[in-house]
């Protein structure tokens, strides 16, 4: 929510379900997240797929796949974890874009 809230592209952001009806619904499921052992340094992916519906219109307005990776900078728990949330900061920023742009209903 608060990456969205900060573009300045919504009048408000809201959680559902609500009180205020919406213009606009973000549904996103993850797809991967994972540690991965395999190559040196370790590396974090995380695949995430998002779909920006109009809801008064009830169609999709578009749909994307999202998928970044991270090198670790250590090859354990708190290595990983400190990847997951660079990678995931990074999504997050191009998550609240692709809603800004591709949000206006035509």
């Amino acid at each position: 929510m608060q990456a969205m809230e900060q573009t300045g592209g919504f009048r408000a952001v809201v959680r559902t379900p609500g009180a205020v009806p919406a213009d606009v619904r973000l549904d996103t499921e993850l797809i991967r997240l994972q540690h991965d052992f395999v190559s040196r340094p370790s590396r974090v992916q995380l695949t995430l797929r998002a779909q920006l519906i109009d809801v008064r219109g009830q169609r999709v307005l578009a749909v994307k796949r999202f998928d970044e990776s991270e090198n670790a900078a250590s090859d354990n728990a708190y290595g990983g974890v400190t990847a997951a949330n660079r990678v995931l900061q990074g999504m997050l920023d191009q998550l609240a874009d692709f809603c800004v742009n591709e949000s206006v209903i035509q």
